[in-house]
C-alpha cells in the first residue's frame, strides 16, 4: 500500500497469517517498508503480484517515479523477512493516547528488492506464474501491451516477448488472470472489451532445437509426439525442455581446459536439459577419450593454429543433435562493440564540428528508449528519448461530406494521430498538410483535421472518395467514405426589422451537406458599405433551407447584396431581386375568382333557359321522365273515368228509349249525351296527339298537361277539381328525400363508415381536438 504524510511518502507491505480466527489473525500482523529501486523513496506503487512457491514467498511489485519511468521489482517477503509495523496497535477497545505513542516508536523494517528484473515506460499491471524452477512474469502497459519475461531460479531475467498489441494504444487495466488448472491462457482487459491470449505458441515450433531455443519454459520437445506442446500435453520422461538453473543460449555447451602441465587440452559437451531426460553423447576427432563419455582429450601439439573443428553427437530416444565446434587457438578475442545505426553527419562551412546528426529509426516494440551518441571511446552522450507507438488509427470522419469546390474542414477520430504527416484521397495523388493539431478529446481517443481539396464540380451527382493518412513510408485507410455534394445553392434572401436589429433571411436549397454555423459567413453589402451579419440559427426544411443571420444596431439599411463564404474556399455573391411571389399569388387569387363568377353565371343561365330552346341533352331527358310519369297517371285516370263512362253509357242505353218515348221533346236528355260525347272526343285526341307534340316540340311544359286534364276531366270547376289536382313532381321529390334521409340514417348508424370517418379527418391538419 502507498502511505503519504507530510513528511514522505512510502510503499508499505503487509502480511496477515490467516489459518487462525479472526481475532487473532488481526494480531499476525507483520510488514515492512519496501524500498526501490536505488535507495530513492518516492516510488509509487502500481501493482503487484504473489509469485507461488513452497518455501520462499517472492512477490512482484510495479514501481513508478516521479518521471514517469516504472520498474519491476521482486522482494523476499517471508516471515523472517517482515517485522512489526507502525501506526497500528491491538486493543480490545479503542486505542488511547499511550497505545498511538508506543505505535508511533515502531520502525518500520526496511526490505530491499531481491532484483530488478525489468524497467520499462507505463507498466499498469503484473501478473506471475512458476513453471518448474522458472518464474514468468506478465506486465500490461498503458499502451497496449502484453509482454511476457522469464526469470531464472537465480532472479536472472531474460528476453521479454510481446504476446498482445493493442492496435489502438488502449490501456490494459490493473487485474489480469489465467485460466484454472493448467494455466494455458491470460485474460486481460482494455477497453470495453476483454481478450484471451495464450501465455505460449509452442506449435510454431517444428524442430527439437528450435522448440529449446525458444527459451520459454512452457514450451517442451514431446519426443514421443515429435511436436513441441505444453508439459501436461507430453509425459515427463519424454518432454525435453530449457533447464531452469540459468539462462543458456545454446542447447549444447562445449567447454575446453588446459592441463597443468600444458600439454593436453580436455573438452567437454554437454546437453541443457532438464533433469530426468536420458540421452547418449559422443565427440569426434579426439586423440584419447575423456573422464565422461562427452568428453576427450586433445594433444597441444596436434592442436593446429588455425583452429580445429570437432563435432559434437547428441540423441535422445529417436532424436539426434549434432554440433560443429570450431576451437580457437587464440588466449583472447578483442574489440568494441558494433554501432547498429550508420549516421550521417553534416558539417557546417569547414568547422569539424557537428551541426547535425541523422540517422534512421530501426523498428522496435511500443517502449520509451534511450537515445545516445556513441564515441569511439566507447562513451554515450545525451540523453534523448525516443517513444515506440502504434501507428494511427482512423475510426471516423466528422463530417462525411463535403462540397464540389472543396475547403471544407474535416477531422478525424482515431489514436495516435500525432504521427499522421500528411492527408490523401484515394483517387487523387495529392497530399493535403494538416491544419489542425492533435488534441485529446477522451482517453486516448484524438482528433485531426484538414481542409478538403476541390473535387469534380461539374459532377451533378454525389461521388464518394477513400481518405488515408501519410505516416512515413506508410499509409492508414480511414472507415468509412468521404462524399462530393454540388456546392451549396443560395437562391434569395429577404430583410425583416427586428428591434434595434436587422434580421436577414437568407433562402438555400436544400441538400446533404448539412452545413453548420461557424461554416458560413456573411457579409451584408449597401452600396460600398458593409456589414457584418452573424450567423444565429440555421431552419431545414423539405424543399428549402433559412439561414437567419443578424447585423446589429442596424434598422434602417436597404440591402442589395449578400457576401457569403462557406468553409474555407467557396464565396457566394448573392444580389437582391424583386420579390414577385406575393403579386403572383394575388393574380392567382384573382384569375380563380373570375372562373368561379363565370362558372356560377353560366350554371344558373342554363337553369333559366327554357326547356324547349337548346335544353341540354340531359335536362331533355329528366323532363322526358317526369312527362311519362304524368302521362301514365292521366292514363289511369282515364281508364277509371272510361269505365265510368261505360256504366253510364250502359245506364243510357237503358233508360235512352224511355225518354224518347215518354218525353221526346226533354232537351235535357239531349244535353247530357251530347256532353258525354264531347269527354270521349276528348280523350281520343288527348291519345292521339300525345307523340305528336313529344316529337314536335321534344318537351311539353308540365303546366300544360295538368290544365289539359284538370279542364277534361272537371269542366265544371269547383272544390272537388281543386282536391283531386296532384302535383307529380312534388310527390316524387318529397318521396326522394324521405328516401335520402333514411338511406343517412343507415349511413351514420353504420360503426365501421364512423370509426373510418373520423380516422380520416384525424390525418387532417386542420382538424382540432375542438372539432373532434
Amino acid at each position: 500500500m502507498n502511505v503519504k504524510n507530510r513528511f514522505e511518502s512510502k510503499v508499505k507491505l503487509l502480511t496477515l497469517d490467516n489459518r487462525n480466527s479472526k481475532g487473532e489473525t488481526f494480531k499476525t500482523l507483520q510488514g515492512a517498508a519496501l524500498q526501490c529501486c536505488d535507495g530513492n523513496e518516492s516510488w509509487m506503487l502500481l501493482s503487484s503480484a504473489l509469485i507461488p512457491g513452497e518455501s520462499q514467498v517472492l512477490w512482484a511489485g510495479v514501481f513508478q517515479d516521479n518521471t514517469g519511468d516504472a520498474a519491476v521489482a521482486i522482494f523476499d517477503i517471508s516471515p523472517s523477512q517482515t517485522g512489526p509495523v507502525s501506526g497500528f496497535c491491538f486493543n480490545k477497545d479503542e486505542c488511547n493516547e499511550e497505545d498511538k505513542r508506543q505505535s508511533d516508536l515502531v520502525k518500520d523494517k526496511v526490505l530491499k528488492p531481491a532484483a530488478v528484473v525489468f524497467k520499462y515506460s507505463n507498466i499498469t499491471s503484473v501478473a506471475a506464474l512458476r513453471s518448474n524452477s522458472w518464474i514468468v512474469l506478465f506486465f500490461g502497459t498503458g499502451t497496449g501491451l502484453l509482454i511476457k519475461l522469464v526469470v531464472d531460479a537465480s532472479l536472472k531475467p531474460g528476453c521479454p516477448t510481446v504476446l498482445y498489441s493493442s492496435n489502438e494504444d488502449q490501456h490494459i487495466l490493473p487485474r489480469m488472470l489465467f485460466t484454472p488448472v493448467h494455466h494455458t491462457d491470460i485474460y486481460i482487459a482494455l477497453g470495453n472489451q476483454m481478450i484471451r491470449v495464450p501465455v505460449a505458441q509452442c506449435g510454431v515450433y517444428q524442430t527439437l532445437r528450435d522448440c529449446w531455443s525458444a527459451l520459454d519454459p512452457f514450451c517442451g520437445w514431446c519426443v514421443s509426439q515429435s511436436r513441441c506442446s505444453f508439459q501436461h500435453d507430453c509425459s515427463s520422461s519424454d518432454w525435453v525442455s530449457v533447464p531452469g538453473t540459468s539462462l543458456q543460449r545454446e542447447i549444447i555447451s562445449v567447454h575446453m581446459k588446459r592441463s597443468t602441465n600444458g600439454q593436453d587440452i580436455t573438452v567437454t559437451a554437454a546437453p541443457n536439459l532438464n533433469i530426468g531426460i536420458h540421452f547418449s553423447c559422443a565427440l569426434e576427432k579426439c586423440d584419447s577419450p575423456g573422464p565422461s563419455s562427452c568428453s576427450c582429450i586433445l594433444s597441444s601439439e596436434s592442436f593446429p593454429a588455425e583452429g580445429l573443428s570437432l563435432s559434437v553427437l547428441i540423441t535422445i530416444q529417436r532424436e539426434t543433435l549434432i554440433k560443429d565446434v570450431l576451437l580457437e587457438n587464440c588466449s583472447a578475442i578483442r574489440g568494441g562493440p558494433p554501432s547498429v545505426l550508420s549516421p550521417v553527419l553534416s558539417y557546417s562551412g569547414n568547422s569539424p564540428s557537428v551541426e547535425l546528426l541523422t540517422f534512421h529509426i530501426p523498428s522496435g516494440t511500443k517502449s520509451t528508449v534511450r537515445v545516445c551518441v556513441l564515441t569511439p571511446d566507447s562513451q554515450c552522450h545525451g540523453n534523448a528519448k525516443l517513444t515506440y507507438a502504434s501507428q494511427p488509427t482512423c475510426r471516423g470522419l466528422s463530417p462525411n461530406t463535403t462540397w464540389a469546390s472543396g475547403g471544407r474542414e474535416i477531422l478525424f477520430a482515431g489514436s495516435n494521430l500525432e504521427f499522421v504527416e500528411k492527408v490523401k484521397h484515394g483517387g487523387s495523388s495529392e497530399e493535403i498538410l494538416i491544419s489542425l493539431q492533435t488534441r485529446e478529446i477522451f482517453f486516448f481517443f484524438q482528433k485531426l483535421g484538414y481542409f478538403t481539396p476541390p473535387g469534380l464540380s461539374d459532377s451533378p451527382m454525389p461521388m464518394q472518395e477513400s481518405v488515408m493518412l501519410i505516416v512515413g513510408n506508410y499509409s492508414v485507410t480511414c472507415k468509412g467514405k468521404l462524399t462530393y455534394h454540388p456546392d451549396p445553392h443560395f437562391t434569395s434572401f429577404t430583410t425583416i426589422p427586428t428591434g434595434k436589429d436587422m434580421s436577414v433571411v437568407i433562402q438555400k436549397t436544400a441538400d446533404s451537406l448539412v452545413l453548420k454555423q461557424e461554416e458560413i459567413s456573411v457579409q451584408a453589402m449597401q452600396g460600398e458599405k458593409s456589414y457584418g451579419c452573424v450567423i444565429e440559427r440555421i431552419e431545414p426544411s423539405a424543399d428549402t433551407t433559412a439561414v437567419v443571420c443578424v447585423i446589429s444596431n442596424q434598422t434602417g439599411l436597404s440591402i442589395d447584396t449578400l457576401k457569403i463564404t462557406v468553409g474555407g474556399s467557396l464565396s457566394v455573391s448573392l444580389k437582391k431581386s424583386q420579390n414577385l411571389s406575393y403579386p403572383i399569388t394575388i393574380f392567382i387569387a384573382f384569375t380563380i375568382c373570375v372562373v368561379v363568377v363565370v362558372v356560377v353565371y353560366l350554371d344558373r343561365e342554363k337553369q333559366r333557359m327554357p326547356m324547349n330552346q337548346n335544353a341540354p341533352e340531359q335536362l331533355e331527358m329528366s323532363e322526358y321522365d317526369d312527362i311519362g310519369n304524368e302521362y301514365d297517371y292521366i292514363c289511369q285516370e282515364y281508364d277509371d273515368i272510361s269505365q265510368e263512362y261505360d256504366d253510364i253509357s250502359q245506364e243510357y242505353d237503358d233508360i235512352g228509349p224511355e225518354y224518347v218515348v215518354i218525353d221526346d221533346d226533354n232537351d235535357d236528355k239531349d244535353d247530357t249525351g251530347n256532353d258525354y260525347d264531347e269527354i270521349g272526343q276528348g280523350f281520343v285526341e288527348m291519345r292521339t296527339e300525345r307523340s305528336d307534340i313529344i316529337s314536335s316540340t321534344g318537351a311539353i311544359p308540365f303546366l300544360d298537361y295538368k290544365h289539359f286534364a284538370s279542364r277534361i276531366f272537371f269542366p265544371e270547376g269547383g272544390p272537388l277539381a281543386t282536391s283531386m289536382r296532384k302535383d307529380m313532381t312534388q310527390l316524387s321529390v318529397k318521396e326522394q328525400q324521405e328516401q335520402s334521409c333514411k338511406a343517412l340514417s343507415h349511413l351514420i348508424r353504420d360503426p365501421l363508415f364512423l370509426v373510418s370517418f373520423i380516422h380520416t379527418l384525424e390525418e387532417q391538419k386542420n382538424f382540432t381536438d375542438k372539432d373532434k
